[in-house]
């Protein structure tokens, strides 16, 4: 039986160049975001879910309202903002000025016309039962982050009416 010769890879060669503005960095140069949603993840689709239902009622939402609702962490629900944002579907305003002293704005996000229509899609392909009951969640067995969106949307949690 003949040995089998194995070649060894050679080592990778990169590309460094030494950031202008920074000398010792290296630049890597723009980093994009993606502008449309490739990647649906069942986070991106429970805060969906979440803005259909404020929707529904004519609210806008901040962060923590949609993170207490979908049971995601603050960098996962920040994400999807993110990408939400970039791909066009969701728009955000900072308040003016937070109505208890001595505490940072917050950031309100709204469902834009056409994230609407894409997000009714996406669900209504996802995860059918949702999208039927979009105007009336509370229906859905063992959904109960609707029901405290309900109780806390009052005026000192910030989410306003359109």
């Amino acid at each position: 039986m003949r040995p089998v010769r194995v070649r060894a890879r050679p080592p990778r060669r990169h590309r460094q160049t030494c950031s202008p503005v920074l000398p010792g960095y290296f630049d890597l140069g723009k980093v994009s975001r993606m502008p449309d949603l490739t990647r649906v993840t069942a986070p991106l689709l429970d805060v969906l879910e979440v803005f259909l239902w404020a929707v529904a009622r004519g609210q806008e939402l901040h962060g923590w309202v949609i993170m207490k609702a979908v049971k995601r962490s603050g960098p996962t629900v920040y994400g999807v903002l993110d990408r939400l944002e970039d791909a066009g579907w969701i728009t955000g305003r900072w308040e003016d000025q937070h109505p208890e002293p001595n505490k940072p704005r917050r950031r309100f996000y709204r469902l834009t016309p056409t994230g609407t229509v894409a997000a009714r899609d996406l669900l209504a392909e996802r995860r059918p039962a949702s999208v039927a009951s979009a105007r009336s969640p509370l229906s859905r067995p063992g959904l109960t982050a609707f029901a405290r969106l309900d109780a806390w949307l009052v005026v000192p949690l910030g989410i306003t009416g359109v």
